[in-house]
């Protein structure tokens, strides 16, 4: 290259200057904005990979892609949730299965999440207590889920 071709300070400045001009002028930043969230939600759907499993009563239970849901959304998020434990992502009346989970923790993460919805959404229980690790305070749909679950498992090892 030679250097006689490369441009001035001020002739990058002034490139800059017409770049964000035409830029600005030429592309409608709504349309592009639409078109950038149209992608965004079909790249989310693929990578999330939710399938459809079935319905208990008017809840539907989805595999979704674990690993995705806890690098995009919630770290949190392990084995399974439901809408109202991650209301920010799961849509209404959802439990969501990690895709990774081994065939054999299908049931029991299911159990635990259709118990937990359920006291939560019927009775009003809040999902755990925020102060207090103590799993036996089955005030709190959690604790109860877990100990529905864990008789579940020691009948079906």
């Amino acid at each position: 290259m030679d250097l006689r071709e490369i441009p001035s300070l001020e002739e990058l400045i002034e490139r800059q200057k017409i770049a964000e001009f035409d830029l600005n002028s030429a592309i409608d930043v709504d349309d592009l904005i639409s078109k950038i969230e149209e992608f965004d939600q079909k790249f989310i759907h693929d990578s999330l990979q939710k399938l459809f499993l079935g319905k208990i009563g008017d809840i539907s239970v989805y595999t979704v892609n674990g690993d995705y849901v806890k690098k995009k959304t919630d770290m949190a998020f392990v084995e399974a949730g439901h809408w109202l434990r991650y209301p920010k992502f799961i849509p209404d009346k959802e439990i969501w299965l990690d895709n990774n989970l081994n065939v054999t923790d299908y049931a029991p993460n299911l159990l635990h999440e259709f118990l937990e919805s359920y006291l939560m959404d019927d009775f009003d229980l809040e999902y755990d207590n925020p102060k207090s690790e103590d799993e036996s305070d089955l005030n709190y749909a959690h604790p109860n889920a877990n100990k529905v679950e864990k008789i579940y498992r020691e009948r079906h090892d």
